[in-house]
C-alpha cells in the first residue's frame, strides 16, 4: 500500500509541475502577444526547457530506484516515435553543430550521464545521434513523454536502442541512407571514449547528400 501511495504521490507532483509549465508557456505567449500589438520588437524570450534539459531530467529520474518499470508494448510504441524522431532530423545541421563549441559543450554535457563502456555498439550509435540531434535543436522542443522516449532509448532500457536501430534499418528512403548507413557502421568493439568516436562519425553525415 505504500508503494501505490508513493507513485500516486509521485504522479501528482508531475501533473502539477506539467501543469505549472502549462500556465507559465501560456503567459508567455500571451506577453509576447501583448508586446507585439503595442509594437514592442524585443526578442522572444523562450517558453519552455530545451531538449538537453528534458532529456537529463529523464536519465536522472530513470536512475531513481523509485522509478516505475517499462512495460514490454510501451517499448515497442517508444522505438517507433525516437525512429520517427530521428528520421526527420536534418543531419547537415546536426554536422554543423558537431563543430561548434557551445553545442559540442551541451552532447557532452548530456553524454557525461550515459555509461559508455557498458554500452553495446549499435546502442551507443543510436544513442549518440539522439544526444547530437538533442544538441542541434533537431528534436524539436521535446518534452513530457517523448523526454521519456528518448532518455529510455539512450540508456537502452529494455534493449529501446537496439529497438530504434532495426526500424532506421527498415526506413528505405533516401533522407534515411546516410542514417543507416552510420548505424551500420559499427565495430566490434565499443572504442572507449565512445561518444567521442561515434560523434565525430555524426560530424561526416551531412556531406551525404
Amino acid at each position: 500500500m505504500a508503494e501505490v501511495d508513493k507513485t500516486i504521490d509521485s504522479f501528482g507532483g508531475f501533473l502539477r509541475r506539467t501543469s505549472q509549465r502549462m500556465k507559465n508557456a501560456a503567459e508567455a505567449l500571451k506577453d509576447e502577444y501583448r508586446k507585439g500589438t503595442e509594437g514592442d520588437d524585443s526578442p522572444v524570450r523562450s517558453i519552455g526547457p530545451n531538449a538537453i534539459d528534458v532529456i537529463k531530467n529523464w536519465l536522472a529520474a530513470g536512475q531513481d530506484e523509485d522509478a516505475a518499470p517499462a512495460e514490454e508494448n510501451d517499448a515497442s510504441v517508444d522505438a517507433d516515435e525516437v525512429a520517427d524522431l530521428l528520421g526527420k532530423v536534418n543531419w547537415n545541421n546536426v554536422s554543423g553543430a558537431v563543430r561548434d563549441n557551445a553545442a559540442a559543450q551541451r552532447m557532452r554535457d548530456l553524454a557525461d550521464k550515459v555509461d559508455w563502456a557498458a554500452a553495446k555498439p549499435v546502442a551507443a550509435r543510436v544513442a549518440a545521434a539522439l544526444i547530437a540531434a538533442a544538441a542541434a535543436g533537431e528534436l524539436g522542443m521535446v518534452q513530457g513523454a517523448t523526454g521519456r522516449y528518448v532518455a529510455r532509448t539512450i540508456a537502452n532500457e529494455m534493449d529501446l536502442a537496439d529497438r530504434v536501430a532495426q526500424r532506421i534499418r527498415g526506413n528505405h528512403s533516401e533522407r534515411a541512407r546516410p542514417l543507416v548507413n552510420y548505424i551500420e557502421t559499427t565495430a566490434t568493439e565499443l572504442p572507449s571514449g565512445g561518444f567521442e568516436a561515434n560523434v565525430a562519425d555524426l560530424g561526416r553525415l551531412g556531406n551525404t547528400d
